[in-house]
């Protein structure tokens, strides 16, 4: 009797066994089939590409905080598919604009306090001339280290050399200029908001260096690895990005011609009312509006060609 029982609890052993090879294979192939239909998708997407503008903006929201005070960070890329490239135009958060939604100039970063994210938008839209910007991205300082960690973290080599706290100031980090670094998710986090030591327009300049290093390092991974983390991000963060959208802007970033131009503001300093404002070079603003106008319009002339 008791070899009997022995017989059938390992019997019932390789059953459960064979059971969970049978999920782990069939998981597996599932979300292996479900990342190459995405690819494929994303290829049918990128080839018939729609040019497009896409708002990013940060902000300096909390998980204590019911909203953000301003935008922190404010970016607009223009996509081509085309050529395979995106304009990314950094805008100083002191830049001296005007705001539609109080219809009045001031700092843009005060856009967000007035209207939120809409606010910003037509803000945007006003100062390049452009059609309604209908797709954005908007995370928070939380969500950029939960983005970073998911990556794995990402390397850079410092523009300059400084020291900056984290968000809750109970660490501090060491930046050196020109040395690789490895960071994670809240020394990345640090070293995009730091501006004491310098300006708003390197610190524009830093958070650019930031998403290029995110891009550098989503492009070493695997299409499935690719699909489970963005569906992870894009519920972490606010965006009506959907995963095929990720998905398509990834094939874009694989291509061997992508580039992506980082774009500046240009200015001077301005004290108005005795607060400080960056004003912005008004050759500048033209040639940036004209330059983006033209790349976004390029796919419609093609298509009437």
């Amino acid at each position: 009797m008791a070899k009997k029982k022995r017989k059938v609890r390992l019997r019932w052993g390789r059953i459960l066994l064979a059971a969970l090879v049978v999920v782990v294979l069939v998981g597996g192939l599932t979300a292996g089939i479900a990342a190459f239909m995405m690819w494929n998708k994303a290829q049918d997407i990128v080839a018939e590409g729609k040019n497009t503008y896409i708002a990013i903006l940060g902000t300096d929201e909390r998980s204590n905080q019911k909203k953000a005070q301003r935008a922190d960070a404010i970016m607009l890329a223009a996509v081509n598919f085309d050529t395979s490239t995106v304009d990314l135009i950094s805008m100083p958060r002191d830049s001296y604009v005007y705001i539609p939604c109080v219809d009045r100039k001031d700092k843009i970063t005060h856009s967000f306090q007035y209207g939120e994210r809409a606010c910003t938008l037509d803000t945007l839209e006003n100062l390049f001339e452009i059609p309604e910007i209908t797709t954005y991205v908007h995370v928070n300082f939380e969500s950029v280290i939960s983005m970073v960690d998911d990556l794995g973290g990402i390397e850079l080599s410092p523009s300059a050399s400084f020291t900056e706290w984290n968000v809750k100031k109970t660490k501090k980090f060491t930046f050196e200029q020109g040395v690789k670094t490895e960071m994670d998710g809240e020394m990345a986090l640090a070293y995009a908001r730091h501006r004491k030591s310098d300006s708003d327009i390197f610190r524009a300049q830093r958070q650019q260096e930031v998403i290029m290093a995110m891009i550098k390092k989503a492009k070493t991974l695997d299409k499935a690895t690719v699909l489970s983390l963005g569906t992870k991000v894009l519920e972490e963060i606010d965006t009506n990005i959907t995963i095929v959208d990720a998905m398509t802007y990834y094939t874009l970033a694989m291509r061997e011609e992508f580039v992506i131009t980082k774009t500046h503001a240009k200015g001077s300093d301005m004290t108005k009312d005795g607060v400080y404002y960056y004003k912005l070079d008004t050759d500048w603003v033209n040639e940036t509006k004209e330059r983006i106008r033209q790349a976004l319009e390029k796919k419609e002339e093609n298509t009437t060609e």
